[in-house]
């Protein structure tokens, strides 16, 4: 997600650069008819109230909890999970495969 994040910016910075310094011909580069440089454009007229960030808050706590509690479970119960193979001996398994 992170990869796909920076190559937004990365695009947008380059179509901004393009249109705003490189003239293409005559006319400016315009990557949409619009003129804009991006397609979708979000303005936000209000401001955020409290009860609205509620469920942000409990999903960004949760994102956070869960994934603790189940490493820390598998922790607790690694001794009696089955060890399979491939983690006793690795190479066994990923040498067949090349």
């Amino acid at each position: 997600m992170w990869r796909s994040f920076f190559c937004a910016i990365i695009a947008a910075m380059t179509l901004q650069v393009r249109c705003a310094y490189l003239p293409l011909t005559s006319q400016r580069f315009n990557p949409l008819p619009s003129g804009k440089l991006v397609m979708f454009e979000v303005t936000y007229h209000h401001q955020w109230k409290w009860f609205e960030m509620l469920p942000f808050m409990v999903l960004g706590a949760l994102g956070g909890l869960l994934p603790f509690a189940a490493c820390s479970r598998r922790r607790a119960c690694g001794h009696v999970l089955p060890q399979d193979e491939s983690q006793t001996h690795p190479l066994s398994k990923s040498v067949p495969l090349v």
